[in-house]
């Protein structure tokens, strides 16, 4: 019988452990996301998260080889589902052929799955006793203790938020103005070139959007109304409906005449917070649209088309599951958006016309 090595204060077998743990709980947490997206690959992340982190506490405990070719299976799983999706896109399922942006939380994911891989594979070659005795103690739950400590932090940070959803892909859009500028709502130089008269116009198309926004004082006035829910509730954006009836394509731009609502919630009794509007041009130049605020439309390269008068513009991804929920294909039709926040309660610290609202948590 072989002789183990003297335990330290942290050992290599405890750091292995840590490592497969800490990949089971990132999976874990973007697993209730991605399941209201496509629930197949929520299922998926949620069962692969469960076993690596029942893996990575039998890594503790046991010395089986066994142990370890499971920790090569499911790191290979992980690493090579990472791999494709972020640089060949999807295979199957709703966001087929979708190729989603590798961000720093699919980084953080793929990096501590090759890491974990690695040192499974190295222990399976050189023998397990090399990795430290197996047990409940200090040198083997140390690393554990630090992820953690670590988790709840990432968990409610921006990374964690952005791979809950699927919104990066070749569909997707960008700011026609500089994100350096200090008020993107409301482009002081932009102002100070207009007239006066041109103020007076541009208070005026405010006016006229917040009188049409309080038509439907809530979800429940707009849906009975007509108006349907497109996507899900989206950070900074609030939930969006759409009237399918009206011929967004052939639409000019008219502040009374919307072609979205947004509300704070995808509740029946949420509150009208602002409108947004959509438009198309032949060309991809800038629509008109408010009086010298032509700079703040954000151009998409991706459109949901549903029927011949009703297309919808997405801020995030124009994919998959997003756009089959309103019977809706995928073109990659160049348009473009732009909000309005002028509900009185709900103004904009950044400008009425800022891409975002702080207050859309």
């Amino acid at each position: 019988m072989s002789k183990s090595n003297p335990t330290s204060a942290v050992s290599l077998r405890g750091i292995v452990a840590a490592l497969v743990g800490a990949v089971g709980a990132l999976l874990l947490i973007v697993a209730p996301g991605r399941s209201a997206d496509w629930f197949a690959e929520g299922l998926m992340l949620a069962t692969v998260g469960v076993l690596l982190i029942a893996v990575g506490l039998a890594v503790v405990v046991s010395s089986h080889r066994t142990i370890l070719y499971f920790v090569v299976i499911l790191m290979t799983l992980v690493a090579a589902w990472l791999i494709i999706t972020r640089t060949a896109g999807y295979p199957f399922g709703p966001w087929s052929s979708v190729t989603p942006q590798m961000g720093p939380y699919e980084v953080l994911v793929l990096v501590l799955s090759i890491i974990s891989l690695t040192l499974a594979i190295a222990t399976l070659v050189v023998g397990t006793e090399h990795v430290g005795t197996p047990g409940i103690r200090f040198d083997t739950l140390a690393p554990f203790a630090i992820v953690l400590v670590a988790l709840p932090g990432l968990a409610v940070s921006k990374w964690a938020d952005n791979a809950a959803h699927i919104l990066g892909s070749s569909h997707t859009h960008s700011h026609t103005m500089s994100s350096t500028s200090n008020m993107p709502g409301m482009d002081h130089s932009m102002m100070s070139m207009m007239t006066v008269d041109e103020r007076v116009q541009f208070g005026q198309q405010l006016v006229n959007a917040r009188e049409a926004a309080l038509k439907f004082p809530t979800l429940a006035d707009a849906r009975a109304a007509g108006w349907i829910l497109v996507g899900g509730y989206v950070t900074g954006a609030g939930q969006m409906l759409m009237d399918p009836n009206g011929n967004s394509r052939d639409q000019v731009f008219d502040p009374a005449v919307p072609q979205g609502l947004l509300y704070a919630s995808s509740i029946d009794s949420a509150p009208i917070v602002g409108v947004q509007y959509n438009a198309w041009t032949s060309d991809g130049s800038t629509p008109v649209g408010f009086i010298g605020q032509d700079m703040l439309w954000h151009m998409h390269t991706g459109t949901c088309e549903v029927n011949d008068s009703f297309a919808v513009v997405y801020d995030e991804s124009v994919t998959g599951k997003a756009c089959s929920k309103i019977n809706g294909t995928l073109t990659n039709t160049v348009s473009w958006m732009v909000r309005a926040w002028i509900v009185p309660g709900w103004e904009n610290s950044q400008g009425p016309l800022s891409h975002d609202n702080s207050l859309l948590p």
